[in-house]
């Protein structure tokens, strides 16, 4: 289940307040045998985890279905997405344990699908959550985050304090709706930033050729990928070297985008990669107003891409 991105609700008393997280949504899957670990485009990333593989201990002859976001923290104590990145498509289980070593994942758990024998998707948001906050899943490596019912700038107000993305606010008499984008979650941004489809880079100007000067991006409507425009900053200079090497062997003749994307520098590559990225606003031209690179995305499918608009 997604959200919609708005301004708080209206009735703020009919809804429960969540921060959202800079992470990777992620659903648990416990079987009573096996855990497994599904992003959101359906990829089996439990290898790459290790450091949750103890709760299962919480649920020993119990079937569950958890629903969250695995985050990493940064030295301040702060949700950084850029160190999660490291975390990323780790399939080797000796280095998976190593990375997290280092860069220690949390899983922020907020919903609960399924329990002993049971779906939940039918049962209000309220009573899942009274639910999920009853198992008492409390770890260095696993929480289930706060909650406020109602109070909605107010949580608003301490997110921007914690340097947090937003809230969610969720309705607390809806149900979980699978895979759809519902107006009964809403998502209130301090920064925006949402995913974009990388569809070709410029280099650095000079002797720099091997280095990135910018990425060039879109986001889908319908068939057709839409230039949003150049993000030339968020990269460290080894960022601007290994970006080049992960998309040189995509590159392909001729512009993906369906709209013009005038670079006369440019170089084109297959429409697969997704980017996280922070900006300012739209220029009145539909291009990006100080994008800035955040990192890659491996759990979510380009043509998925749309530009999020606020209700």
């Amino acid at each position: 289940m997604m959200a919609v991105y708005s301004g708080l609700p209206a009735v703020e008393d009919n809804y429960g307040f969540e921060y959202k997280w800079d992470g990777v949504r992620t659903i648990y899957f416990w079987d009573g045998t096996d855990q497994r670990l599904q992003s959101r485009n359906l990829l089996d990333i439990s290898i790459s985890y290790p450091e949750l593989e103890g709760l299962a201990q919480h649920f020993p002859d119990t079937k569950v279905v958890l629903d969250g976001e695995i985050i990493a923290i940064d030295e301040h104590g702060k949700a950084s997405f850029n160190l999660l990145q490291h975390r990323f498509g780790i399939y080797d289980p000796k280095e998976a344990r190593k990375r997290a070593a280092h860069i220690p994942a949390v899983y922020m758990i907020f919903d609960i699908l399924y329990f002993d024998k049971y779906s939940t998707m039918q049962v209000a948001y309220s009573e899942r959550r009274k639910l999920l906050e009853s198992l008492e899943l409390n770890d260095k490596h696993w929480q289930v985050p706060p909650l406020s019912i109602g109070h909605g700038h107010a949580m608003l107000e301490a997110a921007a304090e914690l340097h947090l993305e937003g809230v969610l606010a969720k309705r607390l008499d809806s149900f979980y709706e699978p895979g759809r984008r519902s107006g009964a979650w809403i998502k209130t941004k301090l920064v925006l930033s949402q995913e974009f489809v990388v569809g070709g880079w410029t280099t650095f100007k000079g002797d720099h050729l091997d280095m990135l000067g910018a990425l060039l991006v879109g986001y889908y409507e319908g068939e057709k990928l839409i230039y949003a425009g150049a993000v030339g900053t968020g990269f460290t200079d080894a960022d601007r070297r290994t970006i080049v090497e992960t998309l040189s062997p995509i590159r392909r003749n001729a512009s993906p985008f369906a709209t013009p994307a005038a670079r006369s520098d440019a170089i084109w590559v297959e429409p697969v990669a997704v980017a996280q990225i922070e900006f300012r606003g739209w220029t009145g031209q539909d291009i990006l107003r100080q994008p800035s690179f955040k990192g890659f995305r491996f759990d979510k499918d380009a043509k998925e891409v749309i530009k999020e608009i606020k209700i």
